[in-house]
């Protein structure tokens, strides 16, 4: 598996305080990354694997000023560049356009834009219809994220998209039970399946950094209740921490054979007594949610059986 994306988690502040949110952001939430020491990261990733750095939060552009340095810095080095919003600050259509333009000026590759049932209590639906119509304007590509519980109805919302914006991009996720959403959200509420056919990390090209400063080896945000952290980007940069993930072999396992023998090795653990699941995620997160340890001796001989020439 060979890393692609660096995810730059800027901090867990946002504007809104979603049921559904599965980082637990909102206005209270304090955590935040140095704008310096990111660049740093950044730069660390040149002449490796990585090709795209995406911003989110909370919501990034809270701190706007250090977002459109930290884009306009990411293009200069050759990096494809990627922002995810819910779009609070395109109030009206001239506000919109001034960002847009602003951005697309900076070099800005797309934008995401979180709109669902539950971002409407907070943000509304016309600031994300006037920044879509502002990137469509600027040429700007689009990606509008939604997520959903069992037996929400977003079809009056793509409807609406639809009508203005039939070849926008619309992708439809099933709410994570993580964070906040595994806080308050009946668990017969999300939607949940067996599995047993796709038990691969489906994010594990995407090395993350946390608004903690913990980096993590995928954008999973289960993965951020677990052990799985490889250390912090105020003491690593991506080469070090490539190189602890490729060296870890628990992630090994992971990234080569997915969920599998775990679950094989230790099966009450990984379901804890619930055999369906919202994503593979939550499989990974029921595992390695405390200290793993016990594990390393069926990890060491599932290794040596597989490749006898490894020292671990």
């Amino acid at each position: 598996m060979k890393y692609q994306t660096l995810g730059v988690i800027m901090h867990d502040t946002c504007n809104a305080e979603c049921k559904i949110c599965s980082l637990s952001c909102g206005p209270r939430s304090q955590n935040r990354l140095n704008i310096n020491r990111i660049k740093d990261f950044i730069l660390s990733c040149k002449n490796t694997s990585i090709v795209q750095v995406s911003f989110t939060g909370g919501e990034p552009f809270l701190r706007y000023d250090e977002l459109k340095e930290l884009i306009k810095f990411t293009v200069s080095q050759g990096f494809y560049c990627n922002v995810v919003t819910n779009a609070f600050w395109a109030y009206d259509e001239k506000q919109a356009n001034s960002i847009i333009s602003e951005l697309k000026e900076l070099g800005l590759n797309s934008i995401n834009f979180s709109f669902d049932n539950f971002h409407i209590e907070y943000i509304g639906k016309q600031a994300v219809f006037n920044a879509i119509k502002a990137c469509k304007d600027y040429d700007l590509p689009v990606v509008v994220a939604m997520c959903k519980l069992k037996n929400d109805r977003l079809g009056n919302l793509i409807d609406e998209l639809d009508n203005d914006y039939p070849s926008l991009n619309i992708l439809i996720n099933s709410c994570l039970p993580a964070g906040r959403a595994k806080q308050s959200i009946e668990r017969d509420r999300f939607v949940l399946s067996p599995l047993a056919n796709n038990l691969q990390c489906p994010y594990g090209g995407i090395i993350t950094i946390h608004p903690t400063g913990k980096i993590y080896p995928c954008c999973g945000h289960e993965v951020f209740a677990t052990c799985l952290e490889i250390g912090d980007y105020e003491h690593l940069l991506y080469p070090d921490a490539i190189k602890k993930i490729k060296n870890n072999s628990i992630l090994y396992i992971l990234r080569n054979y997915g969920l599998e023998p775990f679950i094989r090795w230790f099966p009450e653990l990984a379901s804890r007594g619930d055999n369906n699941f919202a994503s593979p995620c939550e499989i990974c997160s029921n595992l390695f949610e405390n200290d793993f340890r016990f594990m390393l001796p069926k990890v060491k001989e599932f290794i040596r059986e597989k490749y006898q020439d490894i020292s671990l």
